[in-house]
């Protein structure tokens, strides 16, 4: 062996700083250059550490003349390889912190090995030995973990394996990737989707511990049913039903219970595309009387769910739990009852302004824009008995009516209500002008035909559903065959119609005395974010997109994103605990950011790893749930790359010596 002559500090900064194109050669350069590649793309301090143990490998071990040569030629490469590691190690860890990978081991009997063992295990087994089996909660974790990191690019079952080894799961994971194969990873998700009670049980001990770690109350609850629509062939799944319409695309509902606040999913369900949203209510009761805070609770309900069989449901049950709940009136089924009551208002000069704004409103100073009045409304329920086998009618008198009289608020928004004004009015002009071309087209071409004509006409007042029954419009033919039209408005019903803009209506089983037409707006006006949250899940997990069609791997697939949200929720109720107003989106895009990096430095080919872009919230979630630092796990890449560089070292001067162009 050689050793090199170049042994002062000086010469060796030099290298380095040469290496990373810094002009200047002072120990200061190199330090300011350490400080600002460790604040940058790159994990500097690493990637200094193993330039430096390249530099001194090369001259501890090469002639004089060969280290000249292949100093001058070190660099790093300029093509990287960038892949959401970061955001996969971050989710598995906040999984393993939550509880999610044991609690599936649990309930499915498999033995459970946490991260910290599995790597324990990696690092220290013998080249002869076999690597453990990841559990199925570990293999489910993975899955989860790249729901986060890529919602848009779902890994494959048998991709996988190749996007572990870019993942680095074996040093950073203790997960082999030649166990994630693709018949491995299915066999977990179908073992899951199994077993619908232990994927309930399993959403329940994590929001149990959820509640009690971050302190998440749970007496506030939002329900809703999220309808997806799906393309592709789905005949061995019973629950995909053909959907109706132009687009008929085969559908399925997912139930959702969320935490009012928190946003936290509690409760979900895979139902068929055809499920009623109003036959849910009873389950969604139970999941939460399972899980929620002592005492009363509340359901801000989507107004699909306010039947007389539910409401009378929740009163038969109110001495084991009182349920409050809050729901809009599904006015369009009652269309004549409720222009009935909004005309006596009217009248009688019922409606009365409140105090409550938005907080849009507060914020560009708008005055209060609601006025409210208090009413009573019916639910009505026809209750049919199932016929018995062989029966073709049901007996006299065993259809039952179910009426059940419940508090009506109804609420009038005065900007709201101009501004619907102005769509009629805008509409209604559209209109007139669509009619003016229509009539010119008459007796020309196809329009000589008064049937053409008439069909013609009925498609074109369709795209004008808010003003069309304003309109009287007649098309005639003459004794000579000509075809003519005549229209006119009716002004009167376009001026009545101003009186039920801007209307809309609360039911509920407050009372005036518990809570006020004002509070009662408020409450339910919380609500509105779950329909946001609800759209923003099919966005930010892309619900819409099952790709697969075994009926148990389905629900399983749903299930993990439900997790994928409840590990995306859970850090939010943890960011605004410290003062940090985030949302679910910023947060997945966070995880994102942090990427790991793999480089080379040529012509050696030694790898380096390095982490890009961490943020201020990714640190948050470290400091908070205890996670490794990326630098220790970029250090436990870079030993490992550090224990062979005498090899490339030298495996380059033996091809130097014997001149290998492709080499040098």
């Amino acid at each position: 062996m050689y050793f090199a002559h170049w042994t002062t500090q000086k010469k060796y900064y030099r290298m380095i700083l040469r290496i990373l194109s810094v002009k200047n050669t002072r120990r200061q350069d190199y330090e300011n250059k350490k400080h600002e590649m460790s604040k940058g793309l790159y994990s500097g301090v690493c990637i200094m550490e193993e330039l430096g143990a390249v530099v001194q490998s090369i001259m501890k071990q090469l002639p004089q003349e060969a280290q000249a040569e292949l100093i001058q030629k070190l660099k790093l490469s300029k093509e990287i390889d960038a892949s959401p590691a970061g955001a996969i190690l971050m989710g598995m860890h906040v999984l393993e912190y939550v509880g999610f990978a044991r609690y599936v081991d649990e309930l499915l009997g498999e033995e459970h090995t946490s991260i910290e063992n599995l790597k324990q295990h990696y690092q220290k087994r013998r080249p002869e030995e076999k690597p453990p089996i990841p559990s199925t909660g570990i293999l489910l974790s993975l899955i989860v973990a790249d729901m986060i990191a890529c919602p848009r690019y779902i890994t494959r079952a048998y991709q996988f394996q190749e996007m572990a080894e870019k993942w680095q799961t074996g040093p950073l994971l203790g997960i082999e990737p030649a166990l994630l194969n693709d018949d491995r990873i299915l066999r977990a998700m179908s073992a899951l989707g199994a077993e619908p009670q232990t994927m309930q049980e399993v959403l329940y001990k994590l929001v149990m511990e959820a509640g009690e770690k971050a302190g998440i109350p749970l007496n506030k609850f939002i329900l809703d049913t999220m309808l997806l629509q799906l393309s592709g062939e789905f005949e061995k799944a019973p629950k995909v039903v053909p959907g109706r319409g132009k687009d008929s695309f085969s559908q399925l509902i997912v139930s959702l219970v969320i935490a009012s606040g928190s946003r936290i999913p509690v409760g979900f369900g895979v139902l068929p595309g055809n499920t009623s949203d109003s036959t849910t209510l009873p389950g969604v009761y139970n999941t939460v009387n399972k899980i929620a805070d002592e005492g009363p609770v509340e359901f801000l309900m989507d107004r699909i769910y306010p039947t007389a069989s539910n409401i009378r449901f929740l009163k038969e049950h109110q001495e084991e739990r009182m349920v409050y709940w809050v729901s809009p009136l599904k006015m369009g089924l009652s269309k004549r009852e409720v222009r009935e009551r909004i005309q006596d208002a009217w009248e009688q000069d019922r409606w009365k302004p409140i105090n409550y704004r938005s907080t849009k409103e507060v914020r560009e100073k708008i005055e209060p824009p609601l006025t409210a009045f208090e009413t009573t409304w019916t639910l009505k329920d026809t209750i049919k008995p199932e016929l018995e086998p062989g029966q073709k009618r049901r007996p006299k008198g065993s259809i039952q009516t179910v009426e059940i009289e419940v508090r009506c608020v109804f609420y009038r928004h005065q900007l709201n209500a101009e501004r619907e004004k102005e769509r009629r009015e805008t509409e209604k002009t559209q209109l007139e002008e669509a009619l003016k071309d229509f009539s010119l087209k008459l007796n020309k071409r196809k329009f000589r035909e008064l049937d053409y004509c008439q069909t013609k006409l009925g498609e074109l007042l369709k795209a004008y559903r808010n003003t069309k029954k304003f309109l009287q419009c007649h098309l005639s033919e003459t004794e000579n065959g000509v075809i003519t039209m005549e229209w006119s408005w009716d002004e009167d019903a376009l001026a009545a119609e101003e009186k039920y803009d801007g209307v809309f209506a609360l039911l509920t089983n407050y009372s005036k005395e518990q809570v006020n037409a004002n509070q009662l707006v408020t409450k339910y006006r919380s609500r509105d974010q779950v329909e946001v949250d609800f759209k923003g899940m099919k966005g930010l997990l892309d619900m819409g997109k099952i790709i697969y069609q075994i009926p148990q791997r389905i629900d399983a697939y749903i299930f993990l994103k439900v997790i994928a949200y409840f590990v995306l929720a859970f850090l939010r109720s943890y960011a605004a605990e410290a003062g940090i107003k985030t949302t679910e989106k910023k947060i997945q895009e966070s995880m994102g950011d942090m990427l790991l990096v793999e480089g080379q430095v040529l012509p050696l080919e030694v790898k380096t790893y390095a982490v890009a872009r961490d943020t201020e919230l990714n640190k948050l979630f470290r400091k908070t749930f205890g996670l490794p630092e990326p630098l220790a796990l970029i250090k436990i890449l870079n030993d490992a790359v550090l224990k062979h560089i005498d090899d490339c070292v030298l495996r380059w001067y033996e091809n130097w010596k014997g001149r290998s162009p492709a080499l040098e």
